[in-house]
């Protein structure tokens, strides 16, 4: 299958609320990835399966929130800079041949990465049925001396001018871009630079700041079983989640309320009201009963069922089964995304 029909593949496998990462550089590294951890026993549609599970993934990984630095954290980047530069005049000096800065602007440093990324990835793809094979050898070896393996792969992020979103380009190993991504992964791990900032460093000499406060949002998709009692509510559960790096030493209260609301109307939405033991019960015993039924006329004595159980641990709890059937569905839509 052509590069071309395996993307269109990915994209016909997106879930509908993915639908705008369907021509994004998301969607490419996400194949990229997939083919790098290719097997002999895959097929077409499994590639194309796991490739679209991974789009938002790569998106959610690369897209935290950073809130406005102050002057202390713009003092403490130009010192971590300044006792960088032997590392980062050298990362020059290897590709470029010089110590100072190659470009003279971010939009030539994204030119560059985007075709440089693109010239290692059609290299890598010539190479494609040799490294399958040394796939599969180095599995049957492991699994031979019981050995535990996970092939990953690697994504240089970058800037453009006039977007927000961070980009990232595939980083194949052996080439410099490869180089470029573990060296200011490592910095940016140990020193709380942002990564993508370093790389627009290296290649234009614009100062990065350190981040006061990192925001890392993920949303998770979780195909349910069509006998699950949830699947009646969808085919899918939704879980979201969201993880804060604090490196500020003067954060405010009034920074922590907006951390808080950021990270509250992601994961839990607003007005999110929280469940009871009651509601833990009810839920319990619809799974226990075998989930909603779907078949007409059995639904009204299920839900009067309910209701009387429930009603008899815990007196007058709902005076009506169809208050009890309500009360059900609002705790599986807390199963889904948030209401924004």
């Amino acid at each position: 299958m052509s590069l071309d029909k395996i993307e269109q593949a990915v994209r016909n496998k997106l879930h509908e609320s993915d639908k705008e990462l369907a021509d994004s550089h998301y969607l490419d590294a996400a194949v990229y990835r997939t083919l790098k951890n290719q097997r002999s026993s895959d097929t077409d549609d499994s590639l194309a399966v796991r490739a679209a599970q991974l789009v938002r993934k790569i998106r959610d990984e690369t897209q935290p929130i950073e809130l406005k630095s102050t002057s202390t954290d713009r003092i403490f980047g130009d010192a971590l800079i300044r006792a960088l530069a032997p590392k980062i005049g050298d990362l020059r000096e290897a590709e470029f041949g010089r110590r100072q800065p190659p470009f003279s602007s971010v939009e030539e440093a994204a030119t560059w990465i985007k075709r440089r990324s693109t010239e290692d990835l059609e290299g890598w793809l010539k190479n494609s049925k040799e490294r399958n094979r040394a796939y599969d050898e180095i599995e049957r070896m492991a699994n031979e001396h019981q050995i535990e393996i996970l092939f990953t792969s690697t994504l240089l992020p970058y800037l453009v001018p006039d977007d927000e979103h961070v980009k990232s380009a595939d980083a194949i190993p052996g080439t410099y871009l490869y180089r470029l991504a573990k060296e200011t992964e490592r910095i940016a791990k140990h020193t709380g630079l942002p990564q993508e900032a370093l790389v627009v460093h290296i290649l234009t000499g614009l100062k990065p700041v350190r981040s006061r406060v990192r925001i890392s949002k993920k949303e998770s998709h979780y195909a349910l079983p069509r006998e699950s009692a949830a699947s009646e509510a969808g085919e899918q559960l939704h879980v979201h989640e969201a993880a804060v790096t604090f490196r500020a030493h003067d954060l405010t209260d009034k920074a922590l309320r907006s951390i808080y609301r950021m990270v509250k109307g992601h994961v839990g939405g607003k007005g999110t009201e929280p469940l009871d033991d009651k509601d833990e019960y009810l839920w319990g015993l619809v799974q226990d009963l075998g989930g909603p039924p779907r078949a007409h006329g059995t639904k009204g004595p299920f839900w009067r069922t309910v209701q009387g159980k429930t009603n008899a641990k815990y007196p007058g709890a709902y005076t009506t089964y169809k208050g009890v059937q309500d009360r059900y569905e609002r705790i599986v839509k807390r199963l889904w995304p948030p209401s924004p």
